[in-house]
């Protein structure tokens, strides 16, 4: 009796297991391999003076996705749009977040995110350079100009005011230690940059790229950046 119980709880237990096999199998095959599509991006207002302050515009996206959803994820690359000023010299990007879903759903919804431009921005029309479409699993699909047009989606600003069209001047950077010894300790070395602009103001915007320097080490495996902010007029800390 005892040894029939062992096989039938033998026998149940490979059962259970197999079942468990063959769902999992099963589970493996839903996948998403397809890029969200993209059905429009609306901007508002769509022409902006920035004589004399930023003036802020609304992206507003309607997106679907097939499967795992939107917009990316946010340790890679979301789902943006990136607009160039007439020059090329100027940029802002518009990036999405979950939080910027106003109705709908992640898998078929509309989104509004918001990009300041700032005062002194280059006056005319800001074209899209890109726009990237990313799921939560990471499928992407690229759009340029373009390939844009012929969706019939056209996602620029006009920009009128006062222009900031020359980059700032480097006067000279200076540190207050050339050798340090880190051995027991790690080291602070300060940086005292002199820089002129003539307009808009330094150091640039925090929301981007703003005005620094990066050092390697001789192998170029290791670094460290001096990044500047409004914080640090007159000296920089790294």
């Amino acid at each position: 009796m005892l040894q029939q119980s062992y096989f039938l709880f033998l026998f149940i237990r490979i059962s259970i297991t197999v079942k468990l096999l063959l769902s999992l199998q099963v589970a493996a095959w839903t996948q998403d391999i397809e890029p969200p599509l993209l059905a429009s991006i609306v901007v508002e207002p769509a022409t902006i003076d920035i004589t004399n302050s930023n003036q802020a515009v609304a992206f507003i996206w309607q997106l679907t996705d097939n499967l795992s959803g939107l917009p990316g994820p946010f340790n890679s690359s979301p789902t943006q749009i990136r607009l160039r000023s007439p020059s090329g010299n100027q940029f802002v990007t518009s990036v999405l977040s979950p939080s910027e879903l106003i109705s709908g759903t992640l898998l078929d919804g509309t989104f509004r995110d918001t990009v300041n431009f700032p005062r002194y921005s280059e006056s005319g029309v800001w074209q899209p350079e890109y726009v990237l479409l990313v799921d939560n699993v990471g499928n992407s699909k690229n759009f340029n100009k373009s390939e844009l047009a012929v969706l019939g989606i056209n996602p620029s600003v006009v920009v009128s005011g006062l222009s900031d069209l020359i980059p700032p001047t480097l006067t000279a950077i200076t540190r207050d230690q050339i050798t340090i010894d880190i051995t027991e300790s790690s080291r602070a070395v300060t940086f005292t940059w002199k820089v002129f602009d003539d307009l808009s103001g330094l150091p640039g915007p925090s929301g981007s790229s703003p005005t620094q320097m990066r050092l390697r080490s001789p192998s170029g495996n290791q670094f460290v950046t001096s990044v500047l902010s409004q914080n640090d007029l007159g000296s920089h800390d790294k």
